[in-house]
Formats: structure tokens, sequence, C-alpha cells
């Protein structure tokens, strides 16, 4: 081969290489992004579907295990529930109100919930600071939003509702009102005439056979009320910043989702409360099958019930409970 042909071979075999090592066009470039954005497009809703779902199996399963360490204080117990808190306080999950220390007694023996921190003078005091700062998992809603108080949890992300009433100084009228409330007579309070209604016919009874025992936080709008809003409520719509529903623990030890619903008579569904009691009024819903236990200061039994003005799920004293 002459050296003319050589040469000229090696160029070609150069321009070939050149050829295939050039790189992407724009429009091949462009192309490439916008099939990434498509499928992205087109798996971002499955994936943030499956990560709510996965969100709302771990919260069913938070408040199972609540209804089932609240069942095994009260056989315990002799049968008694421990007490709902001062100021019916832990509708909004607000532990620290205890009349009597039972609610912390349930998280220490149950939940394992250490009884001495650092500073406490007091048992109470130390398993409230544990829980604050130490927040075991099942006190915590995966689709809750940001933690109360500086970034602690100042109250739990779920709410209990059919408590005893244990106090530990007098009413205003100087009386103690106290609820020895029997987990058998759980399932009879869902049949129990209702005092109030929202829009519910007085005397209409829940008549599910159950009731809710505890069940997803559902705080409607952040008003002046010390409930947290929204913030610390579970399973907001992105799109609207409110609450859509939530998970129930019910006293038959079932747990279900109940949606959030504006009809006031709905079942299985949170609702929004708009009586005297459970103030202030509108700034939250509570599963339709809730049966609240209103407390004051003190720990008594509320006795804006014993005067009749009571919330639609409040049959306590009609029933006979006290």
């Amino acid at each position: 081969m002459s050296v003319s042909a050589f040469r000229s071979g090696r160029t070609r075999i150069d321009s070939r290489s050149a050829t295939n090592d050039r790189g992407f066009t724009l429009v091949e470039l462009l192309v490439v992004i916008g099939v990434i954005a498509l499928l992205i497009s087109i798996l971002l809703p499955a994936l943030n579907k499956a990560r709510n779902a996965a969100r709302n199996i771990k919260c069913a399963a938070n408040v199972r295990q609540l209804v089932q360490v609240t069942f095994m204080y009260a056989n315990d117990n002799k049968g008694v529930m421990p007490a709902m808190s001062r100021t019916s306080a832990m509708r909004f999950g607000d532990y620290q109100n205890s009349s009597n220390g039972s609610l912390q007694a349930l998280f220490n023996t149950y939940l394992k919930v250490p009884g001495t921190y650092p500073g406490a003078t007091t048992f109470e005091a130390a398993v409230n600071a544990n829980v604050r700062f130490n927040t075991p998992g099942v006190m915590v809603c995966p689709s809750s939003g940001i933690p109360t108080a500086g970034g602690t949890f100042y109250r739990m992300s779920y709410a209990y509702y059919p408590g005893s009433a244990f106090p530990w100084a007098p009413a205003g009228d100087g009386q103690l009102h106290s609820l020895n409330l029997k987990l058998t007579k759980l399932a009879a309070l869902s049949r129990a005439p209702r005092l109030a209604s929202n829009g519910i016919p007085a005397g209409s009874s829940i008549g599910s056979g159950r009731v809710a025992v505890w069940a997803d936080r559902c705080q409607m709008i952040l008003t002046t009320g010390n409930n947290g809003g929204p913030t610390e409520s579970g399973h907001l719509n992105p799109k609207t910043g409110q609450v859509f529903g939530g998970n129930v623990g019910r006293s038959d030890g079932s747990v279900a989702w109940y949606p959030f619903s504006k009809d006031t008579t709905a079942t299985e569904s949170f609702v929004i409360i708009t009586g005297a009691i459970w103030s202030p009024a509108g700034s939250m819903a509570a599963p339709s099958d809730a049966v609240g236990t209103p407390t004051d200061g003190n720990g008594n039994l509320g006795t804006n019930v014993l005067m009749g003005a009571s919330w639609q799920n409040n049959p306590l004293l009609v029933y006979g409970t006290k």
C-alpha cells in the first residue's frame, strides 16, 4: 500500500470516528428531558399514594396499640378506664393535665415510658417530660404536622375520649363529681340517648354498639383556643390545608378510617363539634361515635353536663354511669 493510500485510509477512519463520538443535539436532549418529566408526572402520584397508604397503615397500628393498652390498663384496675385529663384536654392530645396520674401510669406501665427524668420531682412530671422530649412513636401520627412548643410534643397526635373523672378538688358547687367509667359500659354508652345535638333529634343515640376510644386529632382551624390548629393535625388535604379524615380505634377493638364530613349527622365520620363543652366551637372535629368525658379544671365531671348543656355525644349521666 502506498503512503498516500495509507494516509487516505486513516483520514477516512478518523472522520468516521469523529462522527460516531459526537454528543447529543439540543433537540435530542430536550426529548430525553421531556420523557423523564413525563415519567415523573406519571409515577409521582402513585408514589405519593403508596407513601400515604403506608403512613395510614402505621397510624392505624398506633391507634390500635393505644386502644389495646388502654383496655389492658382497665382490666388491671378493676375495669375502670384511665382518667380524662382536666378540662377534657385529651380531646386535643394534652396529656399534661392529668387529674390523678392514671394516664401517666398507662404510659409508663404499658408503653414503657420511663418514670424518671432529670429535674422532675414527681412521677407524673417525669413521665410527661419523657413523652414530650423523648416521644414514643406510637404517640405520633406519621401524617401529622409539626410538633408543638418549640419542636417538642407538648400534645400527642391522638385524642382520647371516654375516660373516667377523678377529681382532686371540689367543683364550683363545692362537691366532688367523679365518674368511674367501666370498660364494660362503653358499648352501652352508644345506645344511650343524647342530651343535645348538632342537628340530631334529642333522645337519639349512636346505636352502633361501640364508641370511639382513641382517634386521630382533627383540629379544623387555628383559633384562640389552645388546641394547636391544623398544624398539629394528621392527614391534611394538601390542597385545602384541612383534614380529610383519620383513624379511629373503637370499643370493640376495631380500627377504621373515618372521612371528614360537613354533615354533622353522618355516621362513621369525623364531624365538626359545635357544642358548648368542646369549645371553641367549630375548632375541631371528632368521631361521630365519640363519647367524650367533659371535666373541669379540678378533674370533676363537668358541671355543665350536670346542668344539662352537653355536646351531642355526652350521655354519661343520662345512662347512669356516674
